[in-house]
């Protein structure tokens, strides 16, 4: 009863002109959609494998990380709206009629069926034998092509809410230079927006920026002379990315002054990877690396790397005849030394050992080597790659298109939003320039101007959100069931090996699609 009556208090503070009528629906109101959300199914938890809980609780857990965040959005968001105060009872309601209580939903049946799908495929490649000597595996696949439709089902109504929330976010941010271009509302929606988004571009890139930060140091040492020595005691150095694989484990190496010196092995043996804590871009986990007798830790690092010639292993031929090739590494070269090298690399021998026909070719190749492709960026790799997909993607849903044409459409007037939109500021800028009547004429006319620009905006990421929030539950459901086909299609020996166990295709299946 008291915490009752203080709840009461707490209501009325904020707003004294409700009545306690309005004060008891609404305690039962909210009272009734909490319960329905915290509401569990006891029966799940007590009969659903283990496979099923770990589902559902990544599913519930990303539910709560959701939830936490939309009380934090509503308090900011009616700190600035601060005409709500007229209205307390719009306030309190407000978050219930918003785009979660639709998405936290949909959300919790689409986790359950991703649930009921990944126990289906547990249970079969637990038993895949069973399955094969039955020849079970078009039924099975019919029931995961049910589950798959049902989650294309849930995700085509969630893609709505989708278009929905990215519209209405872009409109409100637009729509607020129309409202008060010049006050402070607008002043922290620029702020805010113009920080995340430089720290936004700035992250993926802060590794670097640290690396290049330490290199550009003025600490460390500088010796006047050095001779070249270089020593490892006890080196062991494990990659950041694998810390429990060794790749180098008590090396200990003398590379004498003025000596060539050959480090020979299998592929992965760790031959190159010496050179990483040579140059200081790794740090070795235990030992020391010496040049001159001087610990490489305690050198300035951008000296260290001065100091250092590298040569990769990325052989590139020029555009010439082999033996040229070969003659350019030599200097004032004769063809009788070229000669000599090719009997002792036994290089004539072999080729009287070869066919005419195997030495058509091998002649062609002796004469000239042809015009080597221009190297790629890997930038450019990964778009080439990506256009690759998307057309592999487009050949093998032909009915879905047009799907795809109008996405792309709305993808190219986006980019003309960021445009416009500078073209409104520049000019909505210039509208402190007048006085009286003219003023408020022209900053009408453009206050106009943004919102007109914030209802294309709307219009277009809305349907971009929509279609693209589609077509990644279309495609994922026709690759998923491709997958489970082609999997099923293999051999016993398929399953017999560690990598394609059940649960390492199970999370393959529901990762990689």
């Amino acid at each position: 009863m008291k915490e009752e009556r203080g709840a009461r208090e707490l209501v009325r503070a904020v707003s004294p002109t409700l009545e306690d009528e309005d004060i008891t629906s609404m305690g039962y109101k909210a009272t009734s959609i909490m319960d329905k959300q915290l509401r569990l199914r006891i029966i799940f938890w007590r009969f659903s494998t283990s496979s099923d809980k770990i589902f559902q609780i990544v599913a519930v857990l990303a539910v709560i990380g959701a939830g936490t965040t939309r009380p934090l959005m509503a308090m900011v968001f009616g700190s600035l709206v601060h005409d709500f105060n007229r209205s307390a009872i719009i306030t309190l309601f407000s978050g219930f009629f918003t785009i979660p209580h639709f998405e936290t939903p949909a959300e919790g049946r689409t986790s359950l069926i991703y649930s009921d799908a990944a126990a289906l495929l547990e249970e079969v490649f637990s038993s895949i034998q069973t399955v094969m000597t039955m020849g079970a595996e078009p039924k099975l696949l019919e029931r995961y092509n049910s589950y798959l439709e049902k989650l294309k089902t849930s995700k085509l109504k969630r893609s709505l809410i989708s278009g929905v929330k990215l519209a209405l976010s872009y409109f409100a941010l637009l729509s607020a230079y129309a409202l008060a271009f010049c006050g402070n509302v607008v002043i922290v929606i620029l702020c805010v927006n113009m920080s995340t988004h430089a720290l936004r571009q700035l992250l993926p890139s802060w590794t670097m920026l640290a690396k290049a930060t330490s290199s550009a140091r003025n600490s460390g040492k500088f010796p006047d002379e050095i001779s070249g020595r270089i020593e490892l005691r006890e080196v062991r150095f494990a990659y950041p990315s694998k810390p429990s694989i060794e790749t180098l484990s008590d090396v200990s190496i003398v590379l004498e002054r003025g000596k060539t010196t050959a480090i020979t092995g299998f592929s992965g043996s760790g031959k190159s990877t010496i050179i990483g804590p040579l140059e200081r871009n790794y740090d070795v986990s235990s030992g020391e690396i010496l040049l001159d007798g001087e610990n490489v830790k305690d050198l300035n690092i951008g000296w260290l790397r001065n100091q250092i010639g590298l040569v990769q292993q990325e052989p590139i031929l020029f555009n010439d005849s082999i033996f040229q090739n070969v003659a350019n590494g030599l200097h004032n070269h004769r063809a009788s030394t070229l000669t000599q090298l090719s009997y002792r690399i036994n290089w004539q021998q072999f080729r009287k050992l070869m066919t005419c026909d195997e030495k058509a070719p091998m002649n062609t190749a002796r004469t000239e080597i042809s015009a080597l492709p221009p190297i790629e960026s890997g930038a450019t790799s990964q778009q080439r790659t990506l256009i690759r997909c998307l057309g592999l993607i487009m050949r093998d849903l032909k009915h879905y298109r047009p799907l795809f044409i109008i996405g792309t459409l709305t993808c190219i007037i986006s980019g003309g939003i960021y445009p416009s939109q500078s073209i409104v500021f520049a000019n909505s800028v210039t509208v402190f320039e007048f006085h009286g009547g003219l003023l408020k004429h022209n900053g009408t006319f453009w206050a106009l101007m943004w919102f007109i620009l914030a209802l294309g905006v709307c219009l277009d990421f809305g349907t971009m959100g929509t279609i693209f929030s589609a077509i990644a539950a279309i495609v994922g459901q026709h690759y998923r069931n491709s997958y489970f086909a082609a999997i099923l299609a293999q051999d016993a020996s398929f399953f017999a090996t560690n990598d394609h166990s059940p649960g390492s295709l199970t999370a393959q299946l529901t990762s990689r699609t």
